[in-house]
């Protein structure tokens, strides 16, 4: 294949990347959002599966020993399950780019959900460890790992290298946030709507989309910009999800320096301390003895 040609294919990858993630609603650090795209549209070049890792659990034995399970825990059939010695800790991982279901992630959102809620009436199990190291994805990935947490109704602690956004919103309602170490950045609390404007373009020539009578308001966001290339709409849209996103942080964080806090910055461990996005720095272990502060 010549030089030229290999330019094409990879420009074609990162189109197809792109269009796959147009209009949907991400909550990412832009920053790490990028890494992310790169490595998305090299998977769809070689035909790899770049963000396909093994879906793995932990249980954390009173002992602090370990049992490692692989697979989708919640329809398992698993004898260690009924063996495990009261107050076991399952330890479960948030990473990379987080959407509803698999492929992007090395677990879809709505898996890990599930997952997690797979112990919530096994009474051998105490709590849980979430280890944490993503920017962030959509917003809805987030929305669903928040709300799983809260049905799970035992305590979870947070163990966090990087937690962006979705991610952070995942992890918003949980007992405590734990940074890993000094380098560890929380944050990036706010939303984002990608458009392709060459996709929107053809789309105009190509489509004539006709709404009912009934319908004003349907798609009034996209409608406006795709007609007239006003983002008012979809920027109003966005600042409702945004204003979700800083509610359910305040409600369940002692945020300070709200004003700052809450636009969009991340911020290193100490300084997010400051600003009550986290609780502590240290290590797993110590996130494992705060878990079992909270055990009955």
């Amino acid at each position: 294949m010549s030089e030229n040609e290999t330019q094409i294919q990879s420009r074609s990858a990162l189109e197809k990347a792109i269009n796959l993630l147009i209009g949907k609603e991400l909550a990412i650090d832009p920053v790490i959002g990028l890494g992310y795209l790169s490595r998305f549209a090299h998977a769809i070049e070689t035909g790899g599966l770049t963000f396909e890792k093994p879906k793995t659990a932990e249980y954390i034995l009173p002992n602090l020993s370990r049992v490692v399970e692989t697979g989708n825990l919640y329809d398992m059939k698993d004898d260690k399950l009924s063996s495990l010695p009261k107050g076991s800790v399952v330890k479960l991982f948030l990473n990379d780019y987080m959407s509803v279901q698999g492929g992007l992630c090395h677990m879809g959102v709505q898996e890990l959900a599930n997952n997690l809620l797979f112990y919530k009436d096994n009474p051998n199990i105490e709590g849980a460890i979430l280890e944490v190291n993503s920017g962030g994805g959509e917003a809805m990935a987030g929305q669903i790992m928040f709300n799983a947490i809260r049905d799970f109704k035992k305590p979870v602690v947070a163990y966090v290298h990087t937690a962006g956004s979705a991610a952070y919103m995942a992890i918003a309602g949980v007992k405590e946030i734990i940074a890993s170490g000094e380098l560890s950045r929380v944050g990036s609390i706010g939303a984002l709507v990608s458009l392709d404007k060459k996709f929107l373009s053809a789309y105009k020539d190509r489509f004539e989309d006709i709404y009912s009578d009934l319908s004003n308001d349907k798609n009034s966001g996209f409608r406006s910009y795709l007609e007239t290339g006003d983002t008012s709409g979809i920027k109003a849209m966005l600042n409702e999800s945004v204003l979700a996103f800083q509610n359910m942080v305040e409600s369940n964080r002692p945020i300070k320096k709200k004003d700052e806090t809450l636009r969009g910055g991340m911020f290193q461990s100490r300084d997010a301390k400051s600003r009550g996005l986290i609780d502590m720095i240290g290590t797993e272990e110590l996130s494992i003895k705060r878990l079992k502060t909270y055990f009955k």
